[in-house]
């Protein structure tokens, strides 16, 4: 019994005097709590309108003003014509309500005028929920004006889902789905690839060679950089073929995006590899710096802006909510680079810190 308390103290000890263990003990679990706790949820929120109202009534601002009571709900600016739909939102639009003309006397007359919603239908959550919810406050704001009347008999709604009618999941799923196997491949491979190398001490004799820091590390992703290229076509083109994924914007610009993206989840893996003393310290820390940030905090499953202001402000430092964002723009909406210039910016800045960085740790090891 006392060799066995005293083999039992000293595991303690040797617990408590590795601080890796420790943060993984008690600092996973709350990270985990906090991260699926708030970004874990079915809440529509900042959700962006624009109306077109030819006559501008005061019935109809009626239904506007109870949309937006809430705040979860933004009134931005009216679409001035039927041309402008389509454009705004390829440039992040979430839902317009289209009022018809005399919108005000035909629903005086009880004639049932009818109130058309358009919503963006590559967000396929939030567009569901949003058909409900508008309906039934145009509901409550018309049937407060007319008590007497049957509430479904004051107007009529068609909803219509721009780039995804028939709600399809995959159109949310498959842009998500490339960006993180995209990540595995080129990332978390190259990061246990650098480990490995690193732990095993194969790493070092490279530093004694005439080669520049810049030339062994190209060397080292180029092999990645073709398997997660070949990896992101082959995705593509099942998503295209099995799952009718439409591929509505240039194939040029998907291409760029594409690459980008890649050499900068290298870049981050070979950071990753030079600065983790072991293998199993680059699995781990491939899976809190790259997976999780991925699954939760790119919009990959839940909306961005329905968390959080702290965890939105999180989920800017994650390269796939940029990548996801604008492909999924150039995929279904069609967009081009003057809606994704944001995200091919900072997706290139990303990419040149990795690098230098990456530069930098690697000299430092000399």
């Amino acid at each position: 019994m006392k060799s066995l308390i005293a083999f039992v103290r000293k595991e303690w000890w040797h617990v408590l005097r590795d601080r890796r263990t420790l943060i993984i003990i008690f600092a996973m679990p709350i990270v985990l709590m906090i991260l699926f706790g708030y970004a874990i949820t079915n809440e529509v929120k900042n959700i962006t309108l624009s109306v077109y109202d030819p006559e501008t009534s005061e019935l109809s601002r009626s239904i506007v003003n109870g949309l937006t009571s809430s705040g979860y709900i933004i009134e931005v600016d009216p679409l001035r014509s039927m041309s402008d739909l389509d454009q705004s939102f390829r440039k992040g639009l979430h839902m317009a309500l289209l009022f018809p003309n005399n919108f005000d006397r035909d629903f005086t007359r009880g004639s049932n005028p009818l109130i058309q919603l358009v919503l963006d239908g590559s967000d396929m959550n939030s567009s569901q929920s949003l058909v409900g919810y508008t309906r039934s406050v145009i509901s409550t704001t018309l049937s407060s004006l007319h008590p007497a009347s049957s509430s479904t008999a004051l107007f009529r709604m068609e909803s219509r889902m721009l780039y995804n009618p028939s709600l399809k999941s995959a159109f949310m799923f498959v842009p998500s789905l490339l960006a993180l196997i995209m990540l595995i491949v080129s990332a978390m491979m190259s990061a246990i690839s650098i480990a490995r190398e690193k732990e095993g001490g194969s790493l070092r004799l490279l530093l004694v060679t005439p080669m520049r820091p810049i030339t062994i590390i190209v060397g080292k992703a180029v092999p990645y950089l073709v398997m997660a290229v070949i990896n992101s076509m082959v995705i593509i083109l099942m998503s295209n073929l099995i799952f009718d994924m439409p591929i509505n914007g240039s194939y040029a610009l998907l291409s760029l995006l594409s690459l980008l993206f890649i050499v900068m989840a290298l870049a981050l893996g070979i950071l990753i590899g030079l600065s983790s003393p072991s293998q199993e310290i680059a699995v781990m820390v491939s899976i809190l710096s790259l997976f999780l940030p991925t699954t939760l905090l790119s919009g990959f499953i839940f909306p961005i802006e329905n968390m959080p202001l702290p965890l939105q402000a999180l989920a800017q430092l994650t390269p796939a909510r940029w990548f996801i964002s604008a492909l999924r723009s150039v995929l279904i909406r069609g967009s081009g680079v003057d809606v994704i210039w944001q995200e091919l910016l900072v997706l290139t800045m990303m990419t040149l810190l990795f690098i230098r960085l990456s530069i930098n740790k690697f000299k430092n090891m000399v």
